[in-house]
């Protein structure tokens, strides 16, 4: 009995040797920045070269992945989008999936917050630039009110001298009349 199967055990070994082969054999993304480069590279002359569109739409559906992916050194989520969208117009209305076009929604709301972002930067600069000059006006201003302290101190003191001189003067002036009415 066992001899009319012996093909068919073997055919069965066969394939279990495959399928278990074949599940150890595991797709390793990309690990170092050059790695994402290089394969970045060959997806987009797969993207743009391969006569086949199922082709083309996986090329710029694993290139939007590697481009979004977290452990990409060199993550561009606005190219990731655009690969999403070529993705899009390459694959049939009917298989577009949506997940794919809730990435694409959020890639597009992140470019709208980055523009928005950029502009703000854009006005804290200007504000920061004005900031600088009032604070430097300000210090001018505050060392022309120092210097005006102590031009009126320096006058202050000069006016209690004369009124001292004044003072004096009077006296002496009294002092010169009583001897004048002394003498007459």
């Amino acid at each position: 009995m066992l001899p009319k199967y012996k093909d068919l055990i073997y055919f069965f070994l066969w394939v279990s040797v495959l399928v278990i082969s074949s599940c150890s054999l595991k797709y390793t993304s990309p690990r170092t920045g050059e790695e994402f480069l290089q394969e970045i590279s060959r997806l987009e002359k797969l993207s743009v070269e391969n006569p086949d569109p199922s082709v083309r739409a996986k090329s710029h559906l694993q290139l939007a992945r590697l481009y979004t992916y977290y452990k990409n050194p060199h993550r561009d989520y606005l190219r990731g989008r655009e690969e999403f969208a070529a993705y899009l117009t390459l694959v049939p209305a009917g298989r577009k999936d949506d997940e794919i076009q809730n990435w694409v929604s959020v890639l597009e709301e992140l470019k709208k917050s980055e523009k928005e972002t950029a502009g703000l930067k854009g006005q804290m600069g200007s504000l920061t630039g004005e900031m600088n000059r009032q604070l430097k006006k300000n210090q001018e201003l505050q060392s022309r009110l120092e210097s005006l302290e102590n031009t009126n101190r320096s006058l202050s003191e000069a006016n209690r001298s004369l009124k001292e001189t004044i003072e004096m003067l009077k006296k002496l002036d009294q002092q010169m009349e009583e001897k004048r009415r002394s003498i007459r």
